[in-house]
Parts: structure tokens; C-alpha cells; sequence
């Protein structure tokens, strides 16, 4: 690529051809990266905009910030396609200098975990960085907190934000990449702009709702749109002006299921509905999310399916595995703790027995123990005829509670045996869980 492409004039817009026709107001440039998918091409576009930089004169010290394990592939790429080389400076590299590496590099790569050390970042401070690029900007968050009663919210910030916060108050030129800066969290986003310009962002702390109505006008979208500017796929063209992506119709095919994958579909989605209901409040998104991915699943094939069951299978029984090897009180504490992470967190424990109708069930010591220790969290199931043509499920909640006036200890083959009766006994008095033929 040729650096006529990248010419223009000081103060005016730059059109980069193809996939990276984004425009940087470069006389002060303080741009968010493109926001399309992760693999964008992110890096491209930065050292695109340094090179141009450079071409002009008007920037000298670069610090680029990143994860740690991207380190390398940027130091990799703006060497290769740019013909920049970059120092990447590390704790090993930082602590053996005699002399200040920071300092004494003028294009300097590191992990932004590593810079927000508090025994680091004060030599980062200070030195005068223009530009500056933080790769996986959002992950520099802070949020609206409260400052107790009857006092005025405060920011809870994160070491990752205190030191973007102070390398781009400092810089002229910022350029923020990432490919997801909008979580659903209208307060954190509010904060994250903050980066870009703490003059044209108010805080939403104080102002709430003008705040939201203030950035909203900002990004406002359109040709006369001085701040946002928007690409689809449909506007990207070469540098032959041809389109680069055709157009895309739709068209909805109907098809019939066969027994087997209607069988699948009602189970799965019988799954689905019982150990992921539609929630409300903060988790509304995410288990609305799970659902979506497990039916995506479904209909993309039966491995793909049988595959997420599995895992989230090993997951929920390594969660009960770890529970049942605690005290009652760890249990709790435990419990809790998920609780407080993932709000309600329900954890069920299923024995299922397959039998012929009319014979006893049998449960050996241990899962009998089990059931009396884990009480509200174990289920059994029981399964009347299950190699035959109609079986029939009856699901018992806490069956320690229901049954053990019913059960009969086998001493020398320990294991405690319950009559068909009891069990039939306790659907009959409407005490076990749905019956699904």
C-alpha cells in the first residue's frame, strides 16, 4: 500500500481505502476504534493512523497498551506492515535496566496490567506519550457509586481506568480500540467515554438522565454528524470504488421434523424451560442469552447439541461434587456466595432409577446419604418401563422427606429397597413432580 493513499490535508478527514475507510479527524484526534466484531483488523487501522502521523511530523513518543498476550503480535505487526519497530517492556526487561526503559524508548508496547502496577505507572506518568493507544479499551471501567447515606454518588474506578484516565488527560492524539465498548451498562459506557473527552462527556453521576441525553446527541448518527460516524457493509467499496460485499436476501424454508427430532426438540426445549426459566431483573439478559444459544444449538445438529449439554453438564456436576464435599455451614457459605455472583442460583442433585412397573427401587447407602444431606437440593427420579413404548416419569423432590417411613434396609447388599406402592403412594397424593409420558 502506498503512502500517497494516506495523504490529505492536516485537520481534514482521512478515507482509507476498502475495509479501513474510516475517517480520523486527525487535528485532534482522540477517536474509539471500529466497534464491528473482534478481528476487525483494529491493529491495521492503528498503525495506519501512526504512519500517517509520522508522515506529518506531528507525533514522536508512542505507548501502545494491551493484553499481555497481544503484546508480541503488536510489535509483529507494526514491524511488518509498517516498518515500525517497537520495544515491549515487561517485568523482567523493566526491573534488570540500569537505566529508565520508559524513558529511554521512544515507541514503547506493554501489557496494561503490568502498567497499572502501582510500582510502575508512576514511570509511565511520567513521560509525555503522543500518541496513545489502549487495545481492549473497554476493559478500563469504572462505575457510579454510592457514597453513603445522604451523600452524593461517587466513581469507583479500577486501576486499568486511573491509569488511562491520566496517560490520555495528558496526550494530544488517543485512539481507544476495542470491538465491544458497549456492555448494556449505560453507566459504565458514560465513564468509558469520559476517556475520550472529559470536556464533552458529563459525568453521569451528577447530571443522570441530561447526561444519557447529552451523549446521545454526540453519537447522534448522519452526514452532518461532527463526532459518530457509522459503516455498514453496504458503503465499503476498494479502491476501485467496487463494492466489497454483495448484497444479502433472505428467505425463510419451511421443513418437516421427523419423529426423532421432534422427540429431540420437545426434550430439549422441555430442558430448557425447566433448569433455565425466563428471568427478571439483572439476569434477565443473560439467561434470555442461554436460552437463544441452546435452541441456535439445536437446530444447527445433534452433535452441536448433544456437545453443550455436556459441557454444562460436567460444569453443574462439578459444582455438586464440590458442594457435597463441604461441612453444612461451608455448604451455605458457598451457596451464598454463588448467590450473590449469579443471583438465585437454584442447584439440583437428580438420581434417576429406571424399573419395571411394580418393582421396587433401590438406593444404595451412599445415594441415601446423599438425598438425607443434600435434602431440597436432590431430586429422584423414577422411570416405569423405560425400554418400553410409553415410560413413565415421576419426579420426587427431597424423597427422604416422602419416603423414608417407606424404605427397607438391605443389610447385606447395603442398599435401602422402597416398594413400588410408596412411590406410586406419592403421586397419588399429588406430592412428586409433573408426570411426562
Amino acid at each position: 500500500m502506498g503512502s500517497s493513499l494516506l495523504t490529505s490535508q492536516i485537520g481534514q478527514r482521512i478515507f482509507l481505502p476498502g475495509h479501513f475507510d474510516v475517517p480520523v479527524v486527525l487535528e485532534d484526534a482522540r477517536a474509539l476504534g471500529p466497534d464491528d466484531s473482534a478481528g476487525a483488523g483494529k491493529t491495521i487501522m492503528a498503525g495506519l493512523l501512526v504512519k500517517e502521523l509520522k508522515l506529518r511530523e506531528a507525533i514522536e513518543r508512542i505507548l501502545i497498551l494491551s493484553p499481555a498476550p497481544l503484546t508480541i503480535q503488536w510489535q509483529d505487526e507494526m514491524l511488518r506492515w509498517f516498518g515500525e519497530p517497537f520495544d515491549i517492556i515487561f517485568s523482567a526487561v523493566d526491573q534488570q535496566q540500569l537505566t529508565n526503559p520508559w524513558q529511554r524508548s521512544s515507541q514503547i508496547i506493554a501489557s496494561i496490567d503490568y502498567a497499572k502496577q502501582d510500582d510502575v505507572r508512576e514511570r509511565v506518568w511520567q513521560q509525555r506519550w503522543d500518541p496513545v493507544i489502549i487495545d481492549e479499551a473497554h476493559k478500563c471501567s469504572a462505575r457510579t457509586a454510592s457514597g453513603g447515606q445522604n451523600r452524593e454518588s461517587k466513581v469507583a474506578t479500577t486501576k486499568r481506568y486511573d491509569l488511562a484516565s491520566r496517560l490520555t488527560s495528558q496526550a494530544d492524539h488517543v485512539l481507544l480500540l476495542t470491538a465491544t465498548p458497549h456492555h448494556g451498562d449505560e453507566d459504565k459506557f458514560a465513564h468509558f467515554l469520559r476517556l475520550i473527552d472529559p470536556d464533552l462527556f458529563p459525568e453521569p453521576h451528577r447530571l443522570g438522565k441530561q447526561a444519557t441525553a447529552i451523549r446521545k446527541d454526540v453519537f447522534r448518527l448522519g452526514k452532518d454528524s461532527p463526532w459518530s460516524l457509522r459503516r455498514l457493509k453496504e458503503d465499503l467499496k476498494d479502491a476501485g470504488g467496487k463494492r466489497l460485499f454483495p448484497d444479502r436476501h433472505t428467505k425463510t424454508v419451511t421443513f418437516c421434523l421427523n419423529n426423532d427430532e421432534y422427540t429431540l426438540y420437545k426434550s430439549v426445549t422441555a430442558y430448557i424451560n425447566e433448569f433455565i426459566p425466563q428471568q427478571t431483573g439483572q439476569r434477565r439478559s443473560s439467561a434470555a442469552l442461554t436460552r437463544t444459544v441452546l435452541q441456535r444449538r439445536l437446530v444447527s445438529s445433534t452433535c452441536a447439541i448433544h456437545e453443550s449439554i455436556k459441557r454444562r453438564l460436567k460444569k453443574q456436576e462439578d459444582l455438586l461434587d464440590e458442594l457435597e464435599g463441604l461441612t453444612p455451614a461451608q455448604r451455605a457459605k458457598r451457596l451464598a456466595a454463588l448467590k450473590k455472583c449469579l443471583g438465585e442460583v437454584f442447584v439440583k442433585r437428580v438420581e434417576v432409577k429406571g424399573r419395571l412397573r411394580g418393582q421396587p427401587v433401590r438406593l444404595t447407602t451412599n445415594e441415601w446419604y446423599k438425598a438425607q444431606q443434600l435434602a431440597e437440593t436432590y431430586w429422584l427420579y423414577v422411570v416405569w418401563g423405560p425400554l418400553g413404548d410409553s415410560p413413565e416419569l415421576v419426579r420426587i423432590h427431597n424423597p427422604v422427606a416422602k419416603l423414608d417411613h417407606a424404605k427397607r434396609e438391605i443389610v447385606a447388599a447395603r442398599f435401602y429397597e422402597i416398594s413400588a406402592e410408596a412411590i406410586e403412594q406419592v403421586r397419588i397424593r399429588g406430592e412428586h413432580h409433573e408426570i411426562y409420558r
